[in-house]
């Protein structure tokens, strides 16, 4: 059976006080080109997925301390659909 793409999905959450708490998904897929072998992949796609979910966490927490979450979600939304369309599809494994 040769699998030819992956996905990884990783997720945490923030506590941001008074009892409140938010979850935050990062999840990619990729196609695994012909002759790279699926571990391959997996770790360099988790490593992307894992670092863009430090930055999301990251960006969630400093955001969101002093002011309402709802505003720091659209703040960080906003930012994360401009890189999304910046961003090369591409990824070299």
């Amino acid at each position: 059976m040769k699998i030819k793409e992956i996905t990884v999905s990783i997720g945490g959450t923030v506590n941001l006080g008074n009892y409140e708490n938010l979850r935050v998904d990062v999840s990619a897929t990729a196609t695994v080109p012909d002759g790279t072998g699926v571990s391959e992949a997996t770790e360099v796609l988790t490593t992307l997925v894992r670092e863009a979910l430090v930055e999301q966490l990251a960006d969630v927490q400093r955001n969101a301390r002093g002011s309402h979450v709802f505003a720091a979600l659209e703040d960080i939304g906003g930012r994360a659909d401009a890189e999304k369309d910046s961003d090369n599809d591409d990824i070299a494994f």
